[in-house]
């Protein structure tokens, strides 16, 4: 066998092991590393390890060593991402509700092949797989990528969407209008609330539309090119803002609300640092907001309470006052 394949071999098998199995708190022996090649079916000696240590640390992969003679222990502790950062990224995959129990152990195990075994095992115990409400379409992942191919090559889309109804037997799923075909012009990919949405639009409704990713099934990618471009362009900064209230559809408004001093950190951690406020009082002060009117931004502001109040305009006031009175009928009388 050529001499050059041989010595190749050597060098990504010690290089793939390193990566694999250590880390600044576990390093290898020369016997144990020697060990470990020789499970992956490659003959080495002690000179051609140190030959190969020394050619991968001329081509940038920091191979270090801790300890001295038979004692020397080697290891490779950088890596792309650090562990904490992985941490997050597992942590983040983990609370994700549109990943299936299965897809989000399978994306969990990939993550900590980032970082040498035993780092990874410890991420893993740290995180519970299945943590809070998962959705159970195991297409997603697939639906997400299709639309983004969508957008990218400007095409527009078809699907069918489900939703749930109750039966004597329990929970059942069936696709919304008899299996009505969605033809559809994607624009935005939006994860929200630990959720994706497409915000698109519908080509037979000619408006704009939001739907919830996690609902739809066999999306699949035309050939005919997107339509409704100033559409979009007209909501495109609500879409592109916090202010959207869990993708509910609804008219894009900007808003005056009065707020007292003390629910200053609520606002900005609703609608951004970069709101402008202006003192009403010496307890309170207005700001001026673009929100899409829905039912959950009525339902956000009675869950801050009374410290908020709508100032303007007087249908989105009234509109409030409505649903309140509506939620009072339905619960006193």
């Amino acid at each position: 066998m050529d001499r050059g394949y041989i010595f190749t071999e050597r060098a990504l098998a010690i290089c793939r092991v390193l990566y694999e199995k250590t880390d600044l708190d576990h390093g290898l022996t020369m016997p144990e590393l020697l060990n470990e090649l020789a499970q992956l079916g490659v003959e080495c000696d002690r000179k051609a390890v140190y030959k190969c240590i020394e050619v991968l640390e001329k081509c940038g992969i920091p191979v270090e060593k801790i300890g001295m003679a038979r004692n020397t222990k080697y290891f490779i502790d950088s890596r792309l991402f650090e562990t904490a950062e992985l941490r997050t990224i597992a942590d983040m995959v983990s609370a994700s509700r549109y990943l299936t129990p299965e897809d989000t152990k399978k994306y969990i195990d990939k993550i900590c092949c980032l970082t040498s075994a035993s780092r990874g095992d410890t991420i893993k115990r740290q995180i519970d797989f299945i943590r809070g409400i998962k959705t159970d379409n195991k297409g997603i992942v697939y639906s997400v990528d299709t639309i983004t191919a969508a957008i990218d090559c400007d095409r527009s889309i078809t699907f069918k969407m489900w939703q749930w109804f109750r039966t004597d037997s329990g929970l059942q799923k069936r696709f919304k209008y008899e299996g009505k075909t969605y033809h559809v012009s994607p624009y935005m990919l939006i994860c929200a609330d630990e959720k994706y949405y497409l915000i698109g639009f519908d080509e037979d409704r000619a408006e704009m539309r939001t739907y919830k990713v996690n609902r739809l099934e066999n999306v699949s990618m035309t050939d005919n090119v997107r339509t409704g471009r100033e559409a979009f362009e007209k909501r495109r900064k609500a879409y592109e803002t916090r202010y959207y209230f869990e993708m509910f559809d609804g008219e894009e408004e900007t808003v005056t609300l009065r707020v007292e001093n003390y629910l200053l950190d609520v606002i900005v951690d609703r609608f951004g640092s970069e709101i402008k406020i202006r003192k009403f009082s010496e307890h309170s002060f207005e700001t001026d907001v673009r929100v899409i009117v829905s039912p959950l931004f009525y339902g956000w502001l009675f869950g801050v309470g009374e410290g908020i109040e709508i100032v303007s305009p007087e249908k989105v006031f009234n509109g409030m006052k409505n649903r309140l009175e509506t939620i009072k009928k339905k619960c006193f009388s």
